[in-house]
C-alpha cells in the first residue's frame, strides 16, 4: 500500500513515512476537534462526546498505522485481516457490553430523563444520580442501584419529574 508522493518520490521510504505520520497525525487531531465542536453544537451529552472522540481517534490512528506501515514496505493486508477477526471475537465476547454501551448513547441521545429527575426505569425508582455509556446510577429511598442501560432501554421508562400538564 504505497502512497504517491510526487514531491518525495526521490526521499527514503522513511522520511516518506515520517511525513504520512506527522500529516496523519494532524488529520487525527483535526478531525478530533470538529467531530467535538459539532457534537457540542448539538448539545449531545459530554460523556457522549468524548466517547466518539476516542472512537473516532482509535480508528484513525489503526487506518494512519496501516498507511504508513505500507509505505515502509510492510505487507499490511495480515494486520487488516486481524483487525477484523479481532474484532469480530471482541464483539461477540463482550455482546452484553456492548448492548449497554449501545442502550447508553441512545439515552444520552434521546435524553428520556437527566441527572436529578425521578424515574421509574430498569425495574428501580428513585432519582438519577449519574448517566454513563454503560450505566445509571439511580438513588432509591433505601439504597443506590446501578442498572445496566441495556435494561433501562429495553423497558418502559417513567420519568415523574417531567410530567408535563397531565393531572396528578
Amino acid at each position: 500500500m504505497d502512497i504517491p508522493m510526487t514531491y518525495f518520490s526521490g526521499a527514503p521510504v522513511w522520511i516518506r513515512a515520517g511525513i504520512i505520520l506527522v500529516l496523519g497525525w494532524l488529520a487525527v487531531r483535526l478531525a478530533c476537534a470538529a467531530l467535538t465542536r459539532a457534537m457540542e453544537r448539538s448539545e449531545l451529552d459530554p460523556t457522549l462526546t468524548a466517547f466518539a472522540r476516542r472512537g473516532l481517534s482509535a480508528a484513525l490512528w489503526l487506518v494512519l498505522l496501516a498507511v504508513v506501515l505500507g509505505t515502509l514496505g510492510f505487507d499490511v493486508a495480515g494486520f487488516i485481516a486481524g483487525l477484523s477477526v479481532t474484532g469480530f471475537v471482541l464483539g461477540f465476547a463482550a455482546k452484553d457490553a456492548l448492548g449497554n454501551l449501545a442502550a447508553g448513547v441512545l439515552l444520552m441521545v434521546y435524553r428520556p430523563f437527566g441527572v436529578g429527575d425521578t424515574v421509574s426505569a430498569g425495574g428501580v425508582d428513585g432519582v438519577v444520580q449519574e448517566i454513563t455509556v454503560t450505566m445509571t446510577v439511580v438513588l432509591t429511598e433505601a439504597e443506590v442501584v446501578t442498572v445496566p442501560n441495556s435494561k433501562i432501554w429495553g423497558g418502559p421508562i417513567k420519568n415523574k419529574s417531567r410530567r408535563g400538564n397531565y393531572p396528578a
